[in-house]
């Protein structure tokens, strides 16, 4: 059996990046639904110099092909062959941009800029102060750095987004060209001598054809290892966000410098912190599997590092909702402390002044 692929892939080979074909054979392409057998002639006499390389085709196929379906243009077909399976591993759909990471990043921003707004108080002073304190602000940077990850992330897959779209394009094109060809090919095999100038049309075509989309695809092959090694580079990121540590003791001795109401206020504050890190946690629940099936298996590295990076991702934004819960429930309990601290008191106090 001929490998008609193997014969495609020697054209394409022998002519590297020219690009040449002799001139005036789409224009007969064009040409062909307008006027056939004028269009069939012209191009038999373009042609003519290629006969020799048509003569070395025909040898090297052997027997003529059926006259059905893809056997009178083998050339074509193997080259149509080459470009569907170069498409399909482009992937299917609209290519995902990152749109989901770049919503992240504004929302773990958001997040960084809640944390801002649950500082403690003025009137709040002491080691207990300075260990909230200290607590809200690693959870502020983790934030931040979350955010700085989901932009790169995001900025990675929207090129290589725009690179696979060019890519299918590309293919497209030379498809388009190819199909085109086809009839035309099967007109010049029933001229006289038709198998030798249909051989020599279709090589022509695919030296000409084949090039360019074969470069296009092993330039995002070779894309794909520097968008992953972006998207990595933001996973360490997710993954040094990805540290808890107790929740600061709130000592009772520093009842007199704070109300346990503005305890309170900084509680729900951290609850409104822990709400909005679950949040931007979940938006790229599915972008793994959206790339990979949008991206296809030429961009695999990149789908593969995606999807780590949305398990770190969710793991490093689930310990700052755990930390965001833990700090809400510790001011909250302080504040009922100090409240009960403050009944008692009372009470004592009025019970000294009845015995008096």
């Amino acid at each position: 059996m001929v490998d008609y692929e193997q014969i495609v892939a020697d054209i394409v080979r022998s002519v590297g990046s020219a690009n040449v074909i002799p001139i005036g054979i789409y224009d007969n392409i064009r040409n062909f639904k307008k006027d056939p057998f004028g269009s069939a002639t012209n191009l038999a006499g373009i042609l003519a110099p290629s006969l020799n390389v048509a003569s070395s085709a025909v040898a090297a196929l052997g027997d003529k092909p059926n006259a059905s379906g893809s056997g009178n243009t083998p050339i074509l077909a193997a080259a149509l062959a080459v470009l569907k399976d170069m498409l399909q591993q482009c992937g299917a759909g609209v290519p995902d941009s990152g749109a989901d990471f770049k919503s992240g990043a504004q929302a773990f921003a958001a997040t960084a800029e809640q944390m801002g707004a649950a500082s403690p108080p003025d009137s709040w002073t002491g080691s207990a102060s300075t260990a909230y304190s200290d607590a809200n602000e690693v959870q502020k940077h983790k934030a931040e750095a979350l955010a700085k990850a989901d932009d790169t992330v995001a900025a990675a897959l929207g090129a290589e987004a725009l690179h696979v779209a060019a890519t299918r394009k590309s293919i497209e094109s030379a498809s388009h060209t190819l199909n085109g060809a086809v009839p035309v090919a099967i007109l010049l095999g029933a001229l006289p001598h038709g198998d030798v100038i249909s051989y020599g049309f279709q090589v022509q075509t695919v030296m000409y054809t084949m090039p360019l989309p074969i470069a296009d695809f092993h330039r995002l092959t070779t894309a794909v290892t520097r968008y992953a090694a972006s998207v990595k580079a933001a996973a360490t990121s997710y993954a040094q966000a990805d540290a808890t540590t107790g929740t600061p003791s709130l000592d009772p001795a520093q009842r007199l410098t704070v109300e346990p109401n503005a305890l309170r206020r900084l509680s729900d504050s951290q609850h409104v912190v822990a709400v909005m890190s679950k949040q931007a946690g979940a938006l790229t629940a599915d972008t793994g599997r959206n790339v990979f099936t949008t991206h296809g298996s030429a961009c695999a590295p990149t789908s593969e590092a995606v999807m780590q990076a949305c398990i770190d991702r969710a793991n490093s934004a689930q310990a700052i909702t755990m930390r965001a819960d833990g700090l809400a429930a510790g001011l909250s309990a302080a504040a009922d402390w100090y409240d009960r601290t403050d009944a008692t008191g009372a009470a004592n106090l009025a019970a000294q002044m009845n015995l008096e």
